[in-house]
């Protein structure tokens, strides 16, 4: 009887946390969307609720860590740990974006790793549908560019890539969800609509990894199962996050214009090369960040100030949240490929491969509203038998995250 009642409070504050998850994630896309867009840049009535929303989601999460807290003396070290590099790092950037990630993140600690990417993944594809769909039938507007002789559609959104990208991660939530089995049909189908948004927006990067994504996992799907490869290399997969970061700030760090191979790959990434080299000499790196005030374009190219924005994660991590923030981001992701190499989810350990490519020219790294897999660092069990967990709450029973 004890045991039942301390699986309903479980299961309870697990509902709070979803609950709070699908709002946070709401608020976050439609703060995206062209529905908070205010041409003289005045703040409108929308974003005040997506604002209000996000908040009201903190607050839940909040509930969630302070009724559901069962944590080890270890775990608890640990946390204290992250606990005092993320304060110095807020310290330094001033950005309280690291703060809200560590709430969020934390408040998924116990939770069912399938029951946190199936909420977002629905969440995500239910917000898509709705936002491109609305754009495409005249519900809202449709802003179209034409970028150095591309069309590029917004689809609802506040700039064109976010709906290409956005369905890359569903589609990573999909094969995650499937343990990395995909049939040729659903195959068929997701290229489908990689290819719809590739000629509504003209997103390359998002394509490509969308059909290698889908082209890998159909072809070498037995190798992926086996896992022999992965096996046999664990101690350089295990270290990749930190090589492509290397990697990342070294092309950046050396791109010279007057090299031919740097000017192409330059041209190549829409002038990224260029930008994340300015901002490495204009701000320098730090120890615990910087605060930075980046700027892009969007909807309207209006700017603020002077363009200076990075796209590159691993780069705009460095800059502005410093190097100890990136060597934390960084363990953290050698931990979930070593965890997913330890429970056989070697479907897992590509997804997070394919991620961790994905985020040299995209800053998704960390952005929990498009890329959950984050959660999976303190997330419960990740072994999955038919969609449903063998022990369903076996890190919080056993007192460890």
């Amino acid at each position: 009887m004890k045991s039942k009642s301390r699986d309903n409070f479980i299961f309870r504050w697990e509902i709070v946390f979803l609950g709070a998850l699908i709002i946070y994630i709401v608020s976050n896309i439609l703060a995206g969307s062209v529905l908070t867009y205010s041409s003289t840049d005045q703040l409108t009535v929308m974003h005040y609720i997506t604002k209000l929303c996000r908040y009201v989601a903190y607050a839940m999460f909040t509930l969630k860590i302070i009724y559901d807290a069962y944590y080890s003396r270890r775990s608890l070290v640990y946390l204290l740990i992250i606990f005092s590099l993320v304060g110095l790092t807020y310290l330094g950037c001033v950005n309280k974006t690291i703060l809200f990630y560590l709430l969020v993140v934390v408040a998924a600690i116990g939770i069912p790793s399938n029951h946190v990417l199936k909420v977002t993944c629905w969440t995500q594809v239910i917000m898509l549908i709705l936002l491109v769909a609305g754009s495409q039938l005249g519900i809202i507007m449709d802003y179209v560019r034409v970028d150095s002789g591309r069309i590029r559609h917004f689809l609802g959104f506040s700039w064109t890539t976010t709906g290409p990208i956005l369905f890359l991660f569903v589609m990573l939530q999909y094969i995650f969800l499937k343990c990395g089995v995909i049939s040729w049909i659903e195959g068929l189908i997701l290229l489908f609509v990689s290819s719809f948004f590739y000629i509504m927006t003209n997103a390359r990067l998002a394509f490509f990894m969308s059909v290698a994504s889908i082209t890998f996992f159909l072809l070498f799907n037995k190798s992926i199962k086996n896992g022999r490869f992965v096996i046999t290399l664990k101690k350089i997969f295990i270290m990749i996050p930190e090589m492509i970061a290397l990697f990342a700030f070294a092309i950046h760090y050396f791109y010279n214009p007057n090299n031919q191979i740097f000017y192409r790959l330059n041209t190549l990434l829409s002038g990224r090369l260029y930008l994340g080299k300015n901002a490495i000499e204009k701000y320098g790196i730090h120890l615990f960040g910087q605060k930075i005030e980046w700027i892009g374009y969007g909807i309207s190219e209006n700017l603020r100030g002077e363009y200076n924005y990075v796209d590159c994660s691993y780069l705009q991590i460095l800059v502005e949240y410093g190097v100890v923030f990136l060597l934390l981001v960084l363990a953290i992701y050698s931990l979930m490929i070593k965890k997913s190499i330890e429970n056989k989810q070697y479907y897992l350990t590509w997804i997070l491969l394919i991620i961790l490519v994905f985020s040299i020219t995209e800053p998704r790294l960390l952005n929990l509203t498009f890329n959950p897999f984050a959660f999976l660092a303190v997330t419960g069990d990740q072994r999955i038998d038919n969609d449903e967990y063998k022990n369903k709450y076996q890190i919080i029973q056993e007192g460890t995250v």
